[in-house]
């Protein structure tokens, strides 16, 4: 039986801190050879584009793809027990959480014990998210929300301030939201840098997860060498896509061979913060398995409280092949 999953029951069935304790596991199996990705493929095509990105978590028995554009936002899961289609499940709210998630794992494992002020630019619902998983892995007390659009900041400010035990508010420029901040999350569509490497507080940590293609630098390049931990999901798909990084890298300010994968920083083979003083990178893109790992999740809860609607379509399954 396939069925689908829309975004309201994806969120009904999967909690920030269920969706944090995936990736973690997720990235701790592929340290052991156990769950993989593609590369993201984009086809564009006059006023429009088709993204498409495939990856595998076993340890969840899911693997598939997620593809997105045209206003369509959609994983297909398959079983890895029994090599079937199990659901086609609504992604918008399963990438929100799922990149959350991932920035909080990743503060969890480079940002300063202590560290209390978040700054962060860009009001979206990745924005809340980034917040949530943080303040679920560091003692958060105060938020400082910078956006473009004056009449974002404090809507959202107020957002933050009804959802959870802080102290945020909108400041007036980006110099003020990053100067002191120990974790800065940049989650914006921009293609240039939206701050400068000057206003960083020694023992920063950065979230920059909006500059997804080679166009978008959220960060500029003397941000980059600022920093003595550089982390990335998969490092063959931030060659193909951090702009940032990519700048970075051909203006002669970081090299491939210092960016850490999450897995190593996770099963602690690298990644660790120097000193207390060191500022830390983590360029999130997203990856497949990510999703698959979430959607695990849902699926298996999904089926065993009987939900979802099940879809006249065939799924005959056959013998499961090993998936990496």
């Amino acid at each position: 039986m396939v069925i689908h999953i829309d975004n309201d029951l994806v969120r009904e069935l999967l909690s920030m801190k269920e969706c944090m304790q995936a990736m973690e596991d997720a990235f701790r199996s592929e340290a052991e050879g156990v769950g993989d990705n593609l590369v993201r493929q984009t086809l564009y095509w006059p006023g429009g584009r088709f993204r498409l990105m495939a990856g595998s978590a076993p340890g969840f028995d899911t693997a598939g793809f997620k593809t997105y554009g045209g206003g369509v936002n959609l994983a297909l899961v398959f079983s890895v027990s029994n090599n079937s289609l199990e659901a086609i499940m609504e992604s918008r709210v399963l990438s929100e959480l799922r990149t959350g998630a991932v920035g909080g794992i990743a503060t969890k494992y480079m940002a300063k014990d202590d560290a209390s002020v978040i700054g962060i630019i860009g009001s979206g619902s990745q924005s809340k998210a980034q917040v949530e998983a943080i303040c679920a892995v560091r003692p958060i007390k105060h938020v400082k929300v910078f956006t473009r659009t004056a009449e974002n900041r404090e809507p959202f400010a107020a957002e933050l301030n009804d959802a959870f035990d802080l102290e945020a508010v909108a400041v007036p420029t980006a110099e003020e939201c990053i100067t002191g901040s120990d974790i800065i999350i940049t989650a914006t569509g921009s293609r240039n840098p939206v701050f400068e490497a000057a206003w960083l507080t020694p023992g920063a940590h950065i979230n920059a997860i909006g500059g997804t293609t080679p166009g978008r630098c959220e960060i500029d390049e003397a941000t980059v060498g600022r920093c003595d931990v550089v982390v990335v999901e998969s490092v063959a798909q931030a060659k193909a896509e951090c702009g940032e990084l990519i700048m970075a890298e051909e203006r002669d300010t970081f090299r491939w061979s210092q960016a850490v994968e999450m897995k190593h920083l996770v099963s602690g083979v690298a990644g660790k913060r120097p000193s207390k003083e060191s500022i830390t990178l983590f360029d999130g893109l997203g990856v497949a398995m990510e999703d698959m790992a979430a959607a695990g999740v849902v699926l298996k809860k999904a089926k065993e409280r009987g939900l979802g609607v099940e879809l006249p379509i065939e799924s005959r399954g056959g013998a499961p092949h090993r998936v990496r």
